[in-house]
Protein backbone atom coordinates (compact mmCIF):
# COMPACT_ATOMS: atom_id res chain seq x y z
CA UNK A 1 0.00 0.00 0.00
CA UNK A 2 2.95 2.35 0.62
CA UNK A 3 4.07 1.95 -2.99
CA UNK A 4 0.64 2.86 -4.34
CA UNK A 5 0.34 5.96 -2.16
CA UNK A 6 3.79 7.18 -3.16
CA UNK A 7 3.07 6.65 -6.86
CA UNK A 8 -0.20 8.58 -6.76
CA UNK A 9 1.23 11.42 -4.70
CA UNK A 10 4.24 11.88 -6.97
CA UNK A 11 2.25 13.20 -9.92
CA UNK A 12 -0.63 14.68 -7.94
CA UNK A 13 -1.90 18.24 -7.68
CA UNK A 14 -2.71 19.45 -4.14
CA UNK A 15 -6.20 20.43 -3.03
CA UNK A 16 -7.57 21.34 0.36
CA UNK A 17 -11.07 20.89 1.75
CA UNK A 18 -12.09 22.35 5.11
CA UNK A 19 -8.57 23.67 5.73
CA UNK A 20 -6.36 20.90 7.08
CA UNK A 21 -9.23 18.68 8.18
CA UNK A 22 -9.52 16.89 4.85
CA UNK A 23 -6.59 17.05 2.41
CA UNK A 24 -6.08 15.22 -0.86
CA UNK A 25 -4.02 15.32 -4.02
CA UNK A 26 -5.31 14.29 -7.43
CA UNK A 27 -4.50 13.01 -10.89
CA UNK A 28 -6.52 15.02 -13.38
CA UNK A 29 -9.62 13.68 -15.05
CA UNK A 30 -11.99 15.03 -17.70
CA UNK A 31 -12.28 18.80 -17.27
CA UNK A 32 -15.54 20.39 -16.15
CA UNK A 33 -17.24 17.09 -15.44
CA UNK A 34 -17.90 17.32 -11.72
CA UNK A 35 -21.02 15.60 -10.34
CA UNK A 36 -23.78 17.43 -8.49
CA UNK A 37 -25.89 16.55 -5.47
CA UNK A 38 -28.12 13.47 -5.73
CA UNK A 39 -26.42 12.22 -8.89
CA UNK A 40 -25.38 8.57 -9.02
CA UNK A 41 -21.60 8.16 -8.78
CA UNK A 42 -19.44 5.08 -9.43
CA UNK A 43 -16.11 4.90 -7.59
CA UNK A 44 -13.36 2.51 -6.55
CA UNK A 45 -11.35 3.09 -3.39
CA UNK A 46 -8.87 1.69 -0.89
CA UNK A 47 -9.33 2.69 2.73
CA UNK A 48 -6.32 2.44 5.05
CA UNK A 49 -5.70 3.29 8.69
CA UNK A 50 -2.54 5.24 9.58
CA UNK A 51 -1.30 5.06 13.17
CA UNK A 52 -0.26 8.60 14.17
CA UNK A 53 2.21 7.26 16.75
CA UNK A 54 4.00 4.61 14.68
CA UNK A 55 3.05 5.70 11.11
CA UNK A 56 2.08 2.10 10.38
CA UNK A 57 -0.49 1.69 7.61
CA UNK A 58 -3.14 -1.05 7.65
CA UNK A 59 -5.51 -1.74 4.76
CA UNK A 60 -9.12 -1.74 5.94
CA UNK A 61 -11.01 -2.42 2.72
CA UNK A 62 -10.59 -2.42 -1.05
CA UNK A 63 -13.84 -1.69 -2.90
CA UNK A 64 -14.41 -1.64 -6.67
CA UNK A 65 -17.23 -0.01 -8.65
CA UNK A 66 -19.23 1.15 -5.67
CA UNK A 67 -22.35 3.13 -6.63
CA UNK A 68 -23.92 5.73 -4.36
CA UNK A 69 -26.08 8.84 -4.48
CA UNK A 70 -24.04 11.94 -3.69
CA UNK A 71 -24.93 13.86 -0.50
CA UNK A 72 -27.43 11.22 0.64
CA UNK A 73 -25.31 9.57 3.38
CA UNK A 74 -24.78 6.43 1.30
CA UNK A 75 -21.02 6.38 2.01
CA UNK A 76 -18.52 7.88 4.48
CA UNK A 77 -18.42 11.66 4.24
CA UNK A 78 -14.70 11.82 3.31
CA UNK A 79 -15.53 10.13 0.00
CA UNK A 80 -18.90 11.86 -0.39
CA UNK A 81 -17.37 15.34 0.01
CA UNK A 82 -14.28 14.66 -2.09
CA UNK A 83 -16.18 13.27 -5.08
CA UNK A 84 -18.04 16.56 -5.46
CA UNK A 85 -14.73 18.31 -6.26
CA UNK A 86 -13.53 15.65 -8.73
CA UNK A 87 -13.97 15.16 -12.48
CA UNK A 88 -14.68 11.93 -14.33
CA UNK A 89 -11.62 9.69 -14.38
CA UNK A 90 -9.88 11.68 -11.65
CA UNK A 91 -7.86 9.90 -8.94
CA UNK A 92 -7.39 11.30 -5.45
CA UNK A 93 -5.35 10.57 -2.38
CA UNK A 94 -7.35 11.67 0.64
CA UNK A 95 -5.74 12.27 4.03
CA UNK A 96 -8.72 12.46 6.35
CA UNK A 97 -9.26 12.88 10.05
CA UNK A 98 -11.58 10.43 11.79
CA UNK A 99 -14.48 12.90 11.84
CA UNK A 100 -15.06 12.44 8.11
CA UNK A 101 -14.78 8.65 8.26
CA UNK A 102 -15.98 6.63 11.25
CA UNK A 103 -15.65 9.18 14.03
CA UNK A 104 -13.91 8.75 17.35
CA UNK A 105 -15.91 5.62 18.16
CA UNK A 106 -14.43 3.71 15.21
CA UNK A 107 -16.14 0.74 13.58
CA UNK A 108 -15.85 -2.73 15.08
CA UNK A 109 -17.23 -4.40 11.94
CA UNK A 110 -14.23 -3.11 10.00
CA UNK A 111 -11.79 -3.53 12.90
CA UNK A 112 -11.34 0.23 13.23
CA UNK A 113 -10.67 0.98 16.92
CA UNK A 114 -11.93 4.01 18.87
CA UNK A 115 -9.72 7.06 18.44
CA UNK A 116 -8.06 8.37 21.61
CA UNK A 117 -4.88 10.10 22.78
CA UNK A 118 -3.33 6.68 23.37
CA UNK A 119 -4.59 5.27 20.09
CA UNK A 120 -4.57 8.13 17.60
CA UNK A 121 -4.93 7.53 13.89
CA UNK A 122 -6.15 9.03 10.63
CA UNK A 123 -7.48 7.53 7.40
CA UNK A 124 -5.87 7.44 3.94
CA UNK A 125 -8.20 6.85 0.99
CA UNK A 126 -7.14 6.18 -2.59
CA UNK A 127 -10.17 7.20 -4.61
CA UNK A 128 -11.06 7.07 -8.29
CA UNK A 129 -14.24 8.56 -9.75
CA UNK A 130 -15.13 6.38 -12.72
CA UNK A 131 -18.36 8.03 -13.76
CA UNK A 132 -21.54 9.67 -12.61
CA UNK A 133 -25.02 10.10 -14.08
CA UNK A 134 -28.32 11.74 -13.35
CA UNK A 135 -30.62 9.42 -11.42
CA UNK A 136 -33.29 7.49 -13.30
CA UNK A 137 -36.99 8.05 -12.69
CA UNK A 138 -37.79 5.84 -9.70
CA UNK A 139 -41.18 4.94 -11.16
CA UNK A 140 -39.48 3.39 -14.20
CA UNK A 141 -36.91 1.34 -12.30
CA UNK A 142 -37.26 -2.42 -12.16
CA UNK A 143 -38.59 -3.93 -8.94
CA UNK A 144 -35.19 -5.49 -8.27
CA UNK A 145 -33.47 -2.09 -8.60
CA UNK A 146 -35.96 -0.49 -6.25
CA UNK A 147 -35.44 -3.30 -3.75
CA UNK A 148 -31.65 -2.98 -4.10
CA UNK A 149 -31.54 0.75 -3.39
CA UNK A 150 -34.18 0.52 -0.68
CA UNK A 151 -32.19 -2.17 1.12
CA UNK A 152 -28.85 -0.40 0.65
CA UNK A 153 -30.17 2.79 2.19
CA UNK A 154 -31.93 0.83 4.97
CA UNK A 155 -28.65 -0.84 5.89
CA UNK A 156 -26.88 2.52 6.03
CA UNK A 157 -29.71 3.77 8.25
CA UNK A 158 -29.21 0.77 10.54
CA UNK A 159 -25.46 1.48 10.64
CA UNK A 160 -26.01 5.06 11.82
CA UNK A 161 -28.79 3.95 14.19
CA UNK A 162 -26.43 1.55 15.98
CA UNK A 163 -24.01 4.45 16.37
CA UNK A 164 -26.87 6.52 17.86
CA UNK A 165 -26.63 9.03 15.02
CA UNK A 166 -30.40 9.18 14.73
CA UNK A 167 -30.72 12.18 12.41
CA UNK A 168 -28.45 10.60 9.81
CA UNK A 169 -30.20 7.24 10.15
CA UNK A 170 -33.53 8.99 9.58
CA UNK A 171 -32.16 10.60 6.42
CA UNK A 172 -31.10 7.17 5.14
CA UNK A 173 -34.47 5.59 5.95
CA UNK A 174 -36.33 8.39 4.20
CA UNK A 175 -34.08 7.85 1.19
CA UNK A 176 -35.09 4.18 1.20
CA UNK A 177 -38.77 5.11 1.35
CA UNK A 178 -38.37 6.96 -1.95
CA UNK A 179 -37.70 3.63 -3.69
CA UNK A 180 -40.12 1.46 -1.70
CA UNK A 181 -43.26 3.59 -1.36
CA UNK A 182 -45.56 2.81 -4.30
CA UNK A 183 -47.94 5.61 -3.29
CA UNK A 184 -45.14 8.16 -3.55
CA UNK A 185 -43.66 6.58 -6.68
CA UNK A 186 -46.12 4.26 -8.44
CA UNK A 187 -44.74 1.36 -10.48
CA UNK A 188 -44.92 2.26 -14.18
CA UNK A 189 -43.47 -1.00 -15.51
CA UNK A 190 -44.92 -4.50 -15.70
CA UNK A 191 -44.69 -6.49 -12.46
CA UNK A 192 -46.28 -9.46 -10.73
CA UNK A 193 -47.98 -9.56 -7.34
CA UNK A 194 -45.11 -11.40 -5.71
CA UNK A 195 -42.75 -8.54 -6.63
CA UNK A 196 -45.27 -6.00 -5.32
CA UNK A 197 -45.51 -7.98 -2.08
CA UNK A 198 -41.72 -7.94 -1.65
CA UNK A 199 -41.73 -4.17 -2.16
CA UNK A 200 -44.51 -3.71 0.42
CA UNK A 201 -42.70 -5.90 2.96
CA UNK A 202 -39.53 -3.84 2.56
CA UNK A 203 -41.56 -0.62 2.83
CA UNK A 204 -43.18 -1.78 6.09
CA UNK A 205 -39.79 -2.67 7.54
CA UNK A 206 -38.31 0.75 6.78
CA UNK A 207 -41.38 2.72 7.91
CA UNK A 208 -41.25 0.89 11.24
CA UNK A 209 -37.63 2.02 11.54
CA UNK A 210 -38.70 5.59 10.74
CA UNK A 211 -41.30 5.38 13.52
CA UNK A 212 -38.74 4.10 16.02
CA UNK A 213 -36.21 6.84 15.26
CA UNK A 214 -38.88 9.54 15.54
CA UNK A 215 -39.90 8.11 18.92
CA UNK A 216 -36.32 8.44 20.13
CA UNK A 217 -36.16 11.99 18.76
CA UNK A 218 -39.51 12.78 20.48
CA UNK A 219 -41.08 13.64 17.13
CA UNK A 220 -44.34 11.94 18.01
CA UNK A 221 -46.48 13.29 15.16
CA UNK A 222 -43.92 12.06 12.61
CA UNK A 223 -43.90 8.69 14.38
CA UNK A 224 -47.69 8.47 14.13
CA UNK A 225 -47.55 9.29 10.43
CA UNK A 226 -45.05 6.45 9.87
CA UNK A 227 -47.08 3.85 11.79
CA UNK A 228 -50.23 4.86 9.92
CA UNK A 229 -48.41 4.03 6.69
CA UNK A 230 -47.51 0.63 8.12
CA UNK A 231 -51.00 -0.15 9.43
CA UNK A 232 -52.53 0.64 6.04
CA UNK A 233 -50.68 -2.41 4.70
CA UNK A 234 -50.66 -4.54 7.86
CA UNK A 235 -53.31 -3.64 10.43
CA UNK A 236 -51.93 -6.11 12.99
CA UNK A 237 -48.27 -5.21 12.80
CA UNK A 238 -47.19 -5.44 16.44
CA UNK A 239 -44.24 -3.06 16.12
CA UNK A 240 -46.43 -0.38 14.58
CA UNK A 241 -49.18 -0.86 17.18
CA UNK A 242 -46.71 -0.62 20.04
CA UNK A 243 -45.12 2.55 18.65
CA UNK A 244 -48.50 4.09 17.88
CA UNK A 245 -49.67 3.48 21.43
CA UNK A 246 -46.45 4.82 22.88
CA UNK A 247 -46.58 7.98 20.73
CA UNK A 248 -50.18 8.69 21.80
CA UNK A 249 -49.14 8.01 25.41
CA UNK A 250 -46.26 10.49 25.23
CA UNK A 251 -48.59 13.10 23.70
CA UNK A 252 -50.99 12.65 26.62
CA UNK A 253 -53.73 11.26 24.34
CA UNK A 254 -54.52 8.43 26.72
CA UNK A 255 -57.91 7.57 25.23
CA UNK A 256 -56.28 7.00 21.83
CA UNK A 257 -53.33 5.09 23.29
CA UNK A 258 -55.38 2.32 24.90
CA UNK A 259 -56.80 0.74 21.73
CA UNK A 260 -53.50 -0.01 19.89
CA UNK A 261 -51.84 -1.11 23.15
CA UNK A 262 -54.63 -3.58 23.95
CA UNK A 263 -54.60 -4.88 20.38
CA UNK A 264 -50.84 -5.34 20.70
CA UNK A 265 -51.33 -7.49 23.82
CA UNK A 266 -54.10 -9.50 22.18
CA UNK A 267 -51.94 -10.34 19.16
CA UNK A 268 -49.00 -11.20 21.38
CA UNK A 269 -51.14 -13.58 23.44
CA UNK A 270 -52.46 -15.27 20.31
CA UNK A 271 -48.98 -15.69 18.87
CA UNK A 272 -47.59 -16.92 22.23
CA UNK A 273 -44.35 -15.09 21.54
CA UNK A 274 -42.51 -13.81 24.57
CA UNK A 275 -41.99 -10.10 24.35
CA UNK A 276 -40.24 -7.81 26.81
CA UNK A 277 -42.57 -4.98 25.80
CA UNK A 278 -45.63 -6.70 27.30
CA UNK A 279 -44.83 -5.48 30.80
CA UNK A 280 -44.30 -1.94 29.53
CA UNK A 281 -47.59 -2.06 27.63
CA UNK A 282 -49.55 -3.29 30.66
CA UNK A 283 -48.04 -0.48 32.72
CA UNK A 284 -48.93 2.12 30.08
CA UNK A 285 -52.50 0.84 29.83
CA UNK A 286 -52.89 1.04 33.63
CA UNK A 287 -51.58 4.61 33.65
CA UNK A 288 -53.91 5.54 30.78
CA UNK A 289 -56.95 4.10 32.56
CA UNK A 290 -56.06 5.87 35.83
CA UNK A 291 -55.50 9.17 34.03
CA UNK A 292 -58.82 8.87 32.20
CA UNK A 293 -60.66 7.90 35.42
CA UNK A 294 -59.24 10.93 37.25
CA UNK A 295 -60.09 13.13 34.30
CA UNK A 296 -63.70 11.95 34.27
CA UNK A 297 -63.96 12.39 38.03
CA UNK A 298 -62.65 15.96 37.85
CA UNK A 299 -64.88 16.69 34.88
CA UNK A 300 -67.93 15.44 36.80
CA UNK A 301 -67.09 17.64 39.80
CA UNK A 302 -66.71 20.67 37.56
CA UNK A 303 -70.09 20.06 35.91
CA UNK A 304 -71.72 19.59 39.31
CA UNK A 305 -70.42 22.94 40.49
CA UNK A 306 -71.50 24.62 37.27
CA UNK A 307 -75.08 23.31 37.34
CA UNK A 308 -75.66 23.05 41.12
CA UNK A 309 -79.19 24.38 42.15
CA UNK A 310 -79.32 27.76 43.93
CA UNK A 311 -79.69 27.67 47.75
CA UNK A 312 -82.09 29.78 49.98
CA UNK A 313 -79.28 32.06 51.02
CA UNK A 314 -79.75 34.53 48.18
CA UNK A 315 -83.51 34.70 48.99
CA UNK A 316 -82.69 35.57 52.64
CA UNK A 317 -80.48 38.34 51.42
CA UNK A 318 -83.32 39.68 49.28
CA UNK A 319 -85.68 39.58 52.28
CA UNK A 320 -83.15 41.42 54.39
CA UNK A 321 -82.80 43.98 51.65
CA UNK A 322 -86.59 44.48 51.63
CA UNK A 323 -86.67 44.70 55.44
CA UNK A 324 -83.80 47.11 55.47
CA UNK A 325 -85.58 49.17 52.86
CA UNK A 326 -88.74 49.32 55.02
CA UNK A 327 -86.75 50.12 58.15
CA UNK A 328 -85.20 53.08 56.45
CA UNK A 329 -88.63 54.91 56.46
CA UNK A 330 -89.11 54.92 60.28
CA UNK A 331 -86.89 57.97 61.04
CA UNK A 332 -88.89 60.03 58.59
CA UNK A 333 -92.20 58.96 60.16
CA UNK A 334 -90.93 59.78 63.68
CA UNK A 335 -89.70 63.17 62.57
CA UNK A 336 -93.02 63.95 60.91
CA UNK A 337 -94.91 63.00 64.07
CA UNK A 338 -92.73 65.27 66.19
CA UNK A 339 -93.29 68.19 63.85
CA UNK A 340 -97.05 67.56 63.88
CA UNK A 341 -97.11 67.45 67.71
CA UNK A 342 -95.15 70.71 67.96
CA UNK A 343 -97.56 72.47 65.62
CA UNK A 344 -100.51 71.20 67.66
CA UNK A 345 -99.05 72.55 70.93
CA UNK A 346 -98.27 75.94 69.38
CA UNK A 347 -101.81 76.20 68.01
CA UNK A 348 -103.30 75.24 71.39
CA UNK A 349 -101.30 77.92 73.27
CA UNK A 350 -102.15 80.55 70.70
CA UNK A 351 -105.84 79.70 70.87
CA UNK A 352 -105.77 79.90 74.69
CA UNK A 353 -104.28 83.38 74.69
CA UNK A 354 -106.86 84.72 72.32
CA UNK A 355 -109.68 83.33 74.33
Amino acid sequence: INVTIARVAKTALPKAIYGHQLLFTTIKGELNSRPTRSTLATVSYKLSLVDNLTSNIRLIENVSNERFFISECDIISAIDISVQTMDRGECALIDSDTRHCYGDIGCLDKEIPPNSSNNSYRMIIELELHDWQSPSDVQKLSINERLYWGDKKRQMGNFHYRRQDYLTSLQCYNGAIRFLDTDMNPILISFNENQKSLLNDAFIQVENNVAQVNLLLKKYDACLNAVENVLKHDSKNVKALFRQGKAFFQLGLYDKAIQPLKLFLQIQRESSNSNADKEKVNEMILICENKLANYKKNEKEIYQRMFKPKTNKPQTNNTNQIDNTNNSWWPYIALGSAVFATLAIVTFIKHRKTS
